[in-house]
């Protein structure tokens, strides 16, 4: 069963669907962080 969480972009206030725990996007220090499909700001999922 995935989980998907919906975030909203802090550069363009867009809402987000990911999936934190998929390799989608790039490992950061904190986590995983996807980007915004509307403006690419990078979304931090760590506190997910």
């Amino acid at each position: 069963m995935s989980v998907r969480v919906r975030v909203a972009c802090p550069g363009c206030s867009a809402s987000v669907t990911a999936q934190p725990g998929e390799p989608r996007g790039d490992d950061t220090l904190h986590g995983r962080s996807v980007p915004c499909e509307d403006c690419g700001h990078r979304i931090d999922l760590y506190y997910y």
